[in-house]
C-alpha cells in the first residue's frame, strides 16, 4: 500500500555520492495522489485526486502558495482559509507529521522543512511534486543548453522530472505558513552525477572546507551551508572558461571560494535555477554578514594555502598553481586519506577506477594504483554476483545454463579481493537453487579458513587509519582486503527469500545492504540443515548465532556512545537474523523477543539510514504477524 501511494526520493550528500562521516542521508516522500499544477487544464479529474494550483502573487522568487480547487473535505485541518481560498499550510502539515511520527520514534523534531532524528544524520521531508518545469527556471534551461553542460539529454530528463515543493515559507513573509519553497533536488542530483572527476573533487573539497574550517569558527558557525557550496560549483562550471582537468583543480576551488566571498560582500547569493531568488535573504545580513565577510576575507588573505587547513586532508602543495602532491602532514595518516578518496570518489559516485588515478593526480603512486586495482576487482566481483543470480532465472536449457554458470563462477572467484566474499556469494546462490550440499561445503570451508570469529567482525582500522593492527603493520591493499571481508554486500536481486523483506521498502533495485559475515554464515547453515530436516544441527547453528550476538552485546553500548551508526546497523541485522531463524522453526515467542531487540537498537540510533528504515519497517511487519499468531494460539 505504501509503495502505491508514496514515492521515496533519496537526496542529501550520500545520494550525491559522498561517504564522509558527516555525510547526511535525506529522504523525501511525495505522493502522486496530490497533483500540483500551474493552472487547471480542462477535463482533469478532481474527484479521485487532490488538485492544488500554484499562486505566485506577492511571493518572493522561488516560493508559491498552493490552494485547493475544491473543498478539502476531511483534510480541512491541513488548510487555512484566506480570502475565500483554501491554502495548504506547511506549518500544519509538518506538525501533523511530527505528531504521527512520535508514536513510533522518540526524540524526533522539526528541522526546517524536515523531520530530523536526534543527531540530524537523516532528514525526512514530506514534499509535493509537479510534473511541470517552473516557468521561473526556463532561463536556466536555456543557459545549460547554450553552455553544453550537462548534455542535452540530461537537461531533457531534468525538465521531465519537474520540481518539488517543500513545506517551508519565505522568512519575514506575511503568509509564511502557507508558502512552499520550490526544490530542484531531482535536477541537482542529475547535475552532480554528470560532473567529471575534477568538478566532483572541487565540490568535495568545498564541503570539507565548510565542515573542517568555516564551521569551526564559533562566530560564523551555521551561517553557511553545503547548498551554497554546491551552488558556487554549478555557477563556476557554467561560467568558467578554464578546462576542468586535474591540473586546474586548485584554480577552480579558489574561484569558487572567491565567488562565495563576493556573494557575502554583496549580500546576494543567486539560486542556480532561479537567479532572482537571493538565498542569503533573511539569513546573512547585518552583523552576521559583517562577521562572515571578515572571516572569509582573512582566509582569502592567506592565499591558496587555506586548503591545508582542512583537517581530513592536510595536503601539502609543491606550487600554488599545481595539484596536491598527496604528502600528508603528521596530523593524519596517509592511509586514511587514500582510503577516503578512493572509496568516496570511485565507489561513492559509481565512477570508474581508471579515471581515479587521473583525478588524484598520482599516476606514479604505487599506493593509489594498488587501491584502484582493488576497487576494479571489487566492481567485477559484485557484477559477477548479479549475473549469476540473473542467469538462474533464464529459460535456457540445462546445458547452456550450466556452461554460463561455470563461466561466471570462474570469473567470480578470480576477481575476488578475498575468497571469503566470493564463497559467501556462491553459498547464497546455491541455497537459492536448493543445492544444499554445495552450500554446506562452501560455508564450512569459510568457517575452517577463519577459526577465530573476530576475524569476521573486528573492523581492522582504528580511528585514524589502519597502519597497524595488533602490532602488525598492514599495507593499504591488505587493510582494504580485511575491510572487505567484514561486510558482505547484498542487493534485492541477490538475496534469499528468507531475508528478502529487508529490501522491499526501497524502490532502488540495486541498493546494497551490508551484512556481517559470521552471523550470515550461521544463519544460512541453519537454513540448510532445516531444509534437509536435520533439526538438531539446525538448532546448534541457531545457538551459535545467539551466542555470537550475546558476546557482541557489550560492544553495542560502546558503539552507541560513539554514534557509530553504520556499525549499529550491522548489530541490528545480526539480531534480526536470529529472530527470523526462530520464526522459521515456529518458536514465535523467542522470534518476537529478538526482533524487538533489533528494533530497540534501530530506535536507539534514531533510524539514521535507509538500511535502518528498511529493517525497522520489515521488523514491524514481522512483529505484527507474530503477535497475531500468538494471540490465535
Amino acid at each position: 500500500m505504501l509503495k502505491d501511494s508514496v514515492t521515496v526520493i533519496n537526496s542529501g550528500s550520500r545520494a550525491e555520492g559522498f561517504d564522509f562521516i558527516t555525510s547526511d542521508f535525506d529522504i523525501m516522500l511525495t505522493t502522486p495522489r496530490v497533483k500540483v499544477l500551474p493552472s487547471l487544464p480542462p477535463g482533469i479529474d478532481t474527484q479521485s485526486d487532490i488538485v492544488l494550483l500554484m499562486e505566485k502573487e506577492n511571493t518572493r522568487p522561488g516560493f508559491v502558495r498552493l490552494f485547493a480547487t475544491q473543498d478539502p473535505g476531511i483534510l480541512m485541518f491541513l488548510f487555512s482559509n484566506l480570502g475565500n481560498k483554501y491554502y495548504l499550510s506547511n506549518s500544519l502539515l509538518k506538525h501533523f507529521a511530527l505528531d504521527v511520527s512520535r508514536m513510533d520514534i522518540t526524540n524526533i523534531s522539526l528541522h526546517g522543512p524536515c523531520l530530523s532524528s536526534e543527531y540530524e544524520m537523516t532528514d525526512l521531508a514530506l514534499t509535493l511534486s509537479s510534473n511541470s518545469w517552473s516557468n521561473d527556471a526556463i532561463g536556466c534551461v536555456h543557459r545549460m543548453l547554450k553552455r553544453g553542460w550537462p548534455p542535452g539529454h540530461i537537461v531533457q530528463e531534468m525538465v521531465k522530472d519537474g520540481v518539488l515543493f517543500v513545506p517551508i515559507g519565505c522568512r519575514f513573509s506575511q503568509h509564511e505558513d502557507v508558502e512552499w519553497r520550490m526544490s530542484f533536488s531531482l535536477a541537482e542530483k542529475r547535475l552532480v552525477h554528470s560532473m567529471n572527476h575534477t568538478q566532483f573533487l572541487v565540490y568535495a573539497l568545498l564541503k570539507l572546507f565548510l565542515k573542517g574550517v568555516v564551521e569551526q569558527n564559533a562566530e560564523v558557525k551555521g551561517l553557511m551551508c553545503s547548498y551554497f557550496m554546491k551552488t558556487s560549483v554549478f555557477w563556476e562550471i557554467m561560467e568558467a572558461k578554464t578546462p576542468w582537468i586535474p591540473s586546474n583543480l586548485l584554480l577552480h576551488f579558489w574561484n569558487c571560494f572567491r565567488r562565495l566571498l563576493n556573494w557575502v560582500k554583496s549580500g546576494y547569493c543567486p539560486n542556480f535555477f532561479i537567479p532572482e531568488n537571493n538565498m542569503f535573504f533573511g539569513k546573512i545580513h547585518g552583523d552576521a554578514q559583517q562577521k562572515l565577510m571578515k572571516y572569509l576575507g582573512s582566509l582569502h588573505a592567506e592565499g591558496h594555502g587555506i586548503i591545508k587547513k582542512i583537517p581530513i586532508l592536510m595536503f601539502e602543495f609543491d606550487k600554488w598553481t599545481g595539484v596536491p602532491n598527496h604528502g600528508i602532514s603528521h596530523g593524519l595518516k596517509r592511509s586514511q586519506v587514500i582510503l577516503d578518496l578512493t572509496t568516496t570518489f570511485s565507489f561513492g559516485c559509481g565512477r570508474s577506477a581508471e579515471t581515479l588515478l587521473q583525478a588524484l593526480g598520482s599516476e606514479k603512486s604505487k599506493i593509489v594504483s594498488e587501491c584502484c586495482q582493488f576497487l576494479r576487482l571489487s566492481e567485477i566481483n559484485l557484477s559477477c554476483n548479479r549475473k549469476l543470480f540473473e542467469q538462474s532465472t533464464l529459460d535456457d536449457c540445462n546445458k547452456v545454463k550450466y556452461m554460463k554458470e561455470r563461466s561466471i563462477i570462474r570469473v567470480l572467484m578470480l576477481s575476488s579481493p578475498d575468497c571469503i566474499r566470493s564463497r559467501m556469494f556462491l553459498a547464497m546462490y546455491f541455497y537459492k537453487c536448493k543445492r544444499y550440499d554445495r552450500t554446506l561445503r562452501l560455508l564450512y570451508a569459510v568457517l575452517q579458513k577463519y577459526e577465530d570469529p573476530e576475524t569476521f567482525n573486528t573492523f581492522p582500522f582504528n580511528q585514524i587509519g589502519f597502519d597497524t593492527v595488533g602490532g602488525e603493520v598492514l599495507s593499504i591493499p591488505e587493510g582494504m582486503r580485511r575491510h572487505s571481508i567484514c561486510q558482505i554486500p547484498f542487493e534485492s536481486t541477490t538475496c534469499i527469500s528468507e531475508i528478502f523483506d529487508e529490501f522491499s521498502y526501497s524502490n532502488i533495485a540495486h541498493e546494497c545492504q551490508v551484512v556481517p559475515p559470521l552471523p550470515l554464515v550461521h544463519f544460512v547453515l541453519f537454513l540448510c540443515h532445516f531444509q534437509m530436516e536435520d533439526l538438531a544441527q539446525a538448532r546448534i547453528h541457531l545457538m551459535e548465532l545467539e551466542n555470537h550476538n550475546n558476546h557482541r552485546m557489550e560492544e553495542y553500548l560502546e558503539l552507541l556512545d560513539l554514534r557509530r551508526t553504520w556499525r549499529l546497523s550491522k548489530e541490528a541485522i545480526s539480531w534480526e537474523l536470529l529472530g527470523v531463524g526462530h520464526e522459521v522453526i515456529g518458536d514465535f515467542r523467542d522470534a518476537l523477543k529478538y526482533l524487538r531487540i533489533c528494533n530497540k537498537i534501530l530506535l536507539s540510533n534514531r533510524v539514521v539510514s535507509a538500511i535502518n528504515l528498511r529493517l525497522f519497517e520489515a521488523n514491524k511487519r514481522r512483529i505484527k504477524r507474530i503477535e497475531e499468531i500468538l494471540e490465535k494460539s
